[in-house]
């Protein structure tokens, strides 16, 4: 949370989810803060090809599109190895 703490500083707005399990996963939760901000940056240390960031992203196209357009595109920020 101290990136978004540093963001705020600066006059940019971050709305932070942090999911703890995927089963359950709060879409609802999810899905109503990209249909506010229109914008999603998914932040995780799993490696490229293999992490639940995939099925965050899934979930949120399966859901809204082709009903909300976002704002820009899906961004994931991940740890490289």
């Amino acid at each position: 949370m101290l990136a978004s703490d540093e963001l705020e500083k600066e006059g940019i707005s971050v709305e932070v989810i942090n999911p703890r399990t995927l089963v359950p996963l709060d879409k609802e939760t999810i899905l109503s803060s990209v249909k506010k901000t229109g914008r999603v940056l998914i932040v995780h240390e799993a490696c490229e090809r293999a992490g639940s960031h995939l099925f965050y992203i899934f979930q949120i196209f399966t859901t809204l599109f082709p009903f909300f357009r976002l704002e820009k595109h899906i961004f994931c920020l991940r740890k490289y190895f």
